[in-house]
């Protein structure tokens, strides 16, 4: 065991000798949804009338749900076993649409951002590179949680991204 963890330090240590420079974590996702641009999609998207509309629909069935669930609690035990199902059934019924709602809501936010990522994807590259030439970047991995367990925010060069990326794509003015 003791010789498999020497062998793995020592790999490991050979990897990082061919990174010449800095190594360096970044999140893509992150500094794309930062940007100037991304922000002012995002009110126009908030303020659009048909995803408005789903948000409050969203809030209006929340809170039918929760008066059903009160009533439930509240005088469950003294209702009809059939007045209870009928209460049930519309809770039920109110868990799906706010569940269809909730879809056409995250499908919207995250159309939005397949396309801004479409949009921005060769200047991000660009940015990408400039950052590794002007940082000194030998290695630069995905900010991923399930792959980097930690960096120190020294290595992180997400901000530096999004500025980059603020400076190459300006918002267009409303």
């Amino acid at each position: 065991m003791k010789k498999f963890f020497v062998a793995a330090l020592l790999a490991s240590l050979s990897v990082l000798s061919f990174a010449e420079g800095k190594i360096a974590v970044v999140n893509l996702q992150e500094a794309l949804f930062n940007t100037d641009v991304a922000q002012q999609r995002r009110e126009q998207l908030e303020t659009d009338v048909d995803f408005k509309k789903s948000v409050d629909e969203v809030k209006d069935i929340q809170e039918q749900g929760r008066t059903l669930l009160e009533k439930l609690q509240k005088d469950g035990q003294l209702m009809a076993p059939a007045e209870r199902q009928q209460i049930e059934a519309k809770v039920k019924g109110k868990q799906a649409d706010m569940e269809h709602l909730a879809r056409k809501i995250q499908e919207a936010q995250q159309g939005l951002m397949q396309g801004l990522m479409l949009e921005m994807n060769d200047g991000m590259q660009k940015s990408i590179q400039e950052l590794i030439q002007s940082e000194g970047i030998g290695l630069l991995l995905m900010a991923n949680p399930q792959i980097v367990l930690h960096a120190d925010t020294s290595f992180d060069i997400t901000a530096k991204l999004t500025d980059k990326l603020n400076k190459q794509f300006k918002p267009k003015k409303k």
